[in-house]
């Protein structure tokens, strides 16, 4: 593509972000630029010395604070902000490039955690994975989870992922769940770009469950690769399937344990080929497939109707042993599934772990998990701040210049290839905007000083909240409990003691519903003559 097409299709991206926006949009785009451009910041607040930012740190809290549109039907908050969040994805969707050999799209489906240990009132906190390098400690920490959906390029350049959809995932969702379903319902809009396409999904083993089985059979243009743990068993077709006339018909056939390779029985398709790695090694991949096969399933869904692809991959060196311990087990799941032949399900697969580069960049130099603030729904706005700052990086990647640091100078060509990193676009973000792209954020006009707090104003304190564990029934009751006794808690602490408690207490609560005091003494008034 030609850089002044580039150039239209980025501003014209950022036109339609910042029409989206509905608050402070102006705001906004600074903070989305300033995020591109970052380079030194480690917490938000320091985005405000950004050379993009154009206005003053006291901007940035309400700007985040007001990012999802206001509430209409307090009722159905959550379905109001998914809804916003959905219209992010489309317009993020309709970038994708078109496709020049694939005759789908890819993607990548994963969830990350986001830490939030000393987060003390901090709503629906709970027990989630985090890898810990010291050995004997368990790989956990409390905080939140957060499932993202990415699309994978057609050539894969330097680990670059396009996120379209960043959602939250409560105590009582699986992410795995919470997954499929951002991609089936992005699948299903007539606006968004993966509409009427076939799309390949990949993930871990996770996501090889009845449930995400289920979702996935919705979409018959979704196929769902997914890593299949190597203690699991899988059934063969039946034989006889209708079975005796008296009895009940056979679903499963004979059982196949993946660990035991005695029970498995003549594969349906072979395939090897050879494969070049970074250093230069010569590697052997041997591939095996085996159709139609079944998992058991649950009374909620009937697998027996639903087959899948099932391919194992070993992978051998030079001396013919295996390269790794256990060999690689897939599941392709979907109608569409026999559109890829065993081999390009394990090609399709090893791209997946460039979304775990996206975690990584994100994390370090987009500040996604640095944003502390006890409301969850101002995390979730930090989430899609973050994820539309890396998108500007996706399509300006062929736009910035390379500036080396001066210890990276002398590299070696594999390590300067012409594919810059998102680090490497990101120090030449600031130049793109001020002399290629341009802001549509409006000129900064001074407002005058605010009034802040009036004097004796005592905020509410907020009620600590309990962590929700997830693993046994027991443990939900007692999650249950305890959210009672907190809300008990709560409501005894902010009972007020005294006149001018209580004016402190109104004055918060109009200030909520932007109504001022003579306004309610006089709509109080003529209700009070009214009922009289």
């Amino acid at each position: 593509m030609i850089l002044n097409e580039i150039i239209e299709q980025v501003k014209a991206f950022r036109q339609v972000i910042y029409k989206l926006f509905n608050k402070r949009r102006d705001a906004k785009i600074n903070l989305v630029d300033a995020l591109s451009s970052n380079t030194k910041a480690k917490t938000v607040v320091e985005l405000s010395e950004n050379n993009l930012f154009e206005r003053k740190h006291s901007s940035i809290t309400p700007a985040i604070n007001e990012f999802f549109p206001e509430e209409k039907n307090k009722e159905e908050p959550k379905k109001l902000k998914e809804e916003y969040e959905k219209e992010i994805s489309i317009a993020i969707s309709k970038i994708i490039p078109v496709q020049k050999k694939r005759i789908y799209l890819l993607f990548a489906l994963d969830t990350t955690t986001i830490p939030r240990p000393y987060a003390k009132t901090l709503k629906d906190l709970h027990i989630a994975y985090k890898p810990n390098p010291i050995s004997g400690n368990k790989p956990i920490t409390i905080g939140h989870s957060l499932s993202l959906l990415t699309y994978l390029p057609e050539v894969r350049e330097s680990s670059w992922v396009l996120p379209l959809s960043s959602r939250r995932v409560l105590s009582n969702e699986k992410g795995a769940a919470v997954g499929i379903k951002q991609i089936t319902e992005l699948m299903k809009e007539t606006k968004s770009s993966l509409n009427d396409q076939l799309c390949v999904v990949s993930t871990d083993s996770l996501y090889g469950t009845h449930v995400c089985q289920k979702e996935a059979s919705s979409e018959k243009n979704l196929i769902l690769i997914a890593r299949g743990r190597s203690n699991r068993n899988f059934y063969y077709q039946p034989i006889n399937s209708k079975g005796d006339k008296s009895g009940h018909p056979t679903w499963y056939g004979e059982e196949m344990k993946l660990s035991n390779p005695t029970t498995h029985k003549v594969s349906d398709y072979e395939n090897k080929f050879e494969h070049k790695t970074k250093k230069g090694k010569i590697l052997t991949v041997n591939i095996s497939c085996w159709y139609n096969m079944l998992m058991r399933g649950r009374k909620e869904f009937d697998t027996h109707n639903y087959p899948f692809t099932l391919v194992r991959g070993v992978v051998t060196d030079s001396d013919g042993k295996n390269v790794y311990k256990n060999p690689l087990w897939l599941m392709a799941f979907g109608e569409k599934r026999n559109e890829l032949n065993p081999t390009e399900i394990f090609n399709v697969y090893q791209q997946r772990y460039d979304i775990e580069h996206y975690f990584r960049f994100s994390k370090r130099n987009l500040l996604l998990a640095s944003y502390q603030t006890p409301e969850t729904e101002h995390e979730e706005a930090w989430h899609q701040l973050s994820m539309l700052a890396y998108v500007q990086l996706f399509m300006c990647r062929e736009l910035a210049k390379k500036l080396p640091k001066p210890w990276e100078k002398h590299l070696s060509a594999s390590k300067t290839s012409s594919l810059l990193t998102p680090t490497q676009v990101q120090r030449d973000f600031e130049r793109l905007v001020n002399q290629e792209l341009g802001t549509p954020a409006k000129e900064v006009k001074k407002r005058g000083i605010p009034e802040g707090r009036k004097k004796g104003y005592k905020p509410v304190s907020r009620p600590t909240m309990p962590v929700i564990y997830k693993s046994k029934k027991k443990q939900l009751k007692k999650n249950k409990q305890l959210l009672s006794e907190v809300e008990i808690k709560a409501k005894k602490a902010n009972k007020p003691a005294n006149y001018s408690e209580i004016v402190n207490e109104l004055n918060h609560w109009l200030k909520n519903i932007k109504m001022e005091m003579p306004d309610f003494l006089n709509k109080l008034t003529s209700e009070l003559s009214s009922s009289s």
